[in-house]
């Protein structure tokens, strides 16, 4: 069914899917399921537990532990999450190295899915999971997939201002929306993106302008009740796109209106 089904959310960064991440968090957490914002814990299997490191019996642990305390993830079951993790990484380890496990894939789901347990349903939010969603496909059981898109230019006015511990951030317009249009243009050839029953397709502006009946009723959820954990941000008053730019955010355009009519 599709109210059981596990659920990826995805975007560039900057483009509000913490926001949103947060109503999903609180609706899952409401219909007894759980939703972890930037668990990533497939993206860093798929670096970190590989036929060699099989072969050789030695899961690398330390790595991923290392990385998800770097980065925690957010929200309220996100500490009891981590732990959990974190035992179900030490059971596999043992397993591991005793000559257990052959099959890294097969490894990969039995970790994402002990890792959130016997909930009703689950669900991650990653950003850097969009540059290659075949890895969150391969180790979640059939995911609905919602990629949530922003105005390139109000993504790159936002990516400017951002601060902290980021070195990733691009330092210049150009470099930002050359970045956004890097992001989204592989999944254009990708049949997924046609795919209406699978993928939705979310604009930014209209989820904070109360545009959440239409994803609650793809993802079998009713979101509107957490509605006031958006906020909209001022629309961008910078210069006009480059054409490859924005070409490419019509077409996303025209897929949210798809979307939305499912």
């Amino acid at each position: 069914m599709r109210e059981k089904r596990p659920v990826l959310l995805v975007g560039a960064q900057r483009s509000g899917t913490t926001g949103l991440a947060s109503v999903l968090e609180r609706a899952f957490a409401r219909s007894g399921g759980s939703f972890t914002i930037n668990g990533r814990l497939p993206y860093l299997l798929d670096r970190w537990c590989r036929a060699r490191d099989l072969a050789g019996r030695h899961l690398r642990t330390e790595e991923i532990l290392c990385a998800l305390h770097r980065k925690p993830p957010y929200g309220d079951g996100a500490r009891a999450w981590t732990e959990q993790v974190g035992k179900v990484l030490a059971r596999a380890s043992s397993e591991v190295a005793s000559g257990a496990w052959k099959d890294p894939d097969e490894l990969c789901r039995w970790i994402v899915r002990e890792s959130y347990g016997p909930v009703q349903r689950v669900g991650d939010k990653y950003n850097e999971y969009l540059l290659d969603l075949s890895v969150p496909r391969r180790m979640f059981d059939d995911p609905l997939i919602v990629l949530l898109v922003r105005d390139p230019s109000e993504v790159a006015d936002s990516v400017l201002a951002w601060r902290g511990d980021r070195p990733w951030r691009p330092r210049t317009r150009e470099d930002a929306l050359d970045k956004w249009r890097a992001w989204h243009e592989p999944l254009m050839e990708d049949p997924l993106f046609q795919d209406t029953s699978r993928l939705y397709v979310a604009d930014y502006a209209r989820v904070c302008d109360g545009g959440l009946t239409g994803l609650g009723a793809f993802l079998g959820l009713d979101l509107t009740p957490h509605a006031d954990l958006l906020h909209r941000s001022p629309r961008s008053t910078t210069g006009k796109l480059p054409p490859s730019v924005d070409g490419l955010w019509g077409r996303l355009q025209e897929r949210t209106l798809v979307s939305s009519d499912v």
